[in-house]
């Protein structure tokens, strides 16, 4: 006879940020900044 365990779901441990990207677009150059 065999027996079935239940397996306890995890909360979500994620830490949520915020991303913020620039692009700054030129002619010769281009910049990409993010913080």
């Amino acid at each position: 006879m065999s027996t079935t365990q239940a397996v306890p779901q995890r909360e979500d441990t994620a830490i949520q940020g915020e991303l913020y990207m620039s692009f700054e677009l030129g002619d010769k150059s281009w910049k990409v900044t993010a913080s």
